[in-house]
């Protein structure tokens, strides 16, 4: 909900957010948005605080993107891909959902957030923002006007909490099972016996996360 009422903010005003010359905290060398701009590739400088432009150089997006690939070399996607009984769909899975439709998302809808964010701040409909209260603020923008969106991004953001939360728990429940309980407490252990001991695990990490959280 908040990528639409992002895009529809970004639609009506990305001109004047790329003209935005008398707004010199966020202003590059030439007068313009630092919001549009875009920093040189590599800049020879002592800290990334110190790049013409902002921190965000080329080279700095292109190794926060390496950064985010170390997610597929977790357990959890280990065990899921040595899991599956055949590997035919890997490349359909890799080409078209990983690259194409998780980059689609990427670069289009954050950047709709983001900019959105700068263009109601202008308009006076924000007084400010930041990374941590624009999706809220976009949120209560359209809660009056569309509550049921409201209620779409509650589920959305509760199955994103299961998903992630359930790849994980029982990552680590197969890891202490399969790592730990087989090969040093009870090597002739059954499936069946391996199973119930894996789901002990998994209310046990849920139960320490809830106390933690």
């Amino acid at each position: 909900m908040s990528v639409f009422t992002g895009l529809i903010a970004f639609s009506g005003g990305s001109k004047e957010l790329k003209a935005l010359k008398h707004r010199r905290i966020i202003s590059s060398p030439d007068g313009y948005s630092k919001r549009v701009a875009i920093p040189g590739a590599i800049q020879m400088v002592s800290s990334g605080g110190k790049a013409v432009g902002s921190v965000w150089t080329g080279m700095m997006c292109m190794t926060y993107m390496f950064a985010l690939m170390g997610i597929q070399s977790s357990p959890a996607f280990s065990m899921w891909s040595y899991s599956n009984k055949t590997s035919k769909a890997f490349r359909w899975q890799q080409v078209v959902a990983s690259s194409l439709i998780i980059g689609i998302i990427l670069f289009t809808f954050t950047i709709f957030q983001g900019m959105s964010g700068e263009l109601l701040v202008n308009k006076g409909i924000f007084e400010s923002v930041n990374d941590k209260t624009l999706v809220p603020k976009l949120i209560n923008l359209m809660s009056d006007t569309n509550p049921w969106l409201v209620g779409l991004l509650a589920v959305c953001a509760l199955a994103a909490m299961q998903s992630t939360g359930a790849a994980y728990m029982s990552t680590f429940s197969g890891m202490i099972t399969r790592d730990i309980y087989r090969q040093y407490f009870k090597k002739e252990a059954s499936e069946d016996l391996q199973k119930l001991v894996g789901r002990i695990f998994v209310v046990l990490v849920a139960l320490a996360a809830l106390l933690v959280a």
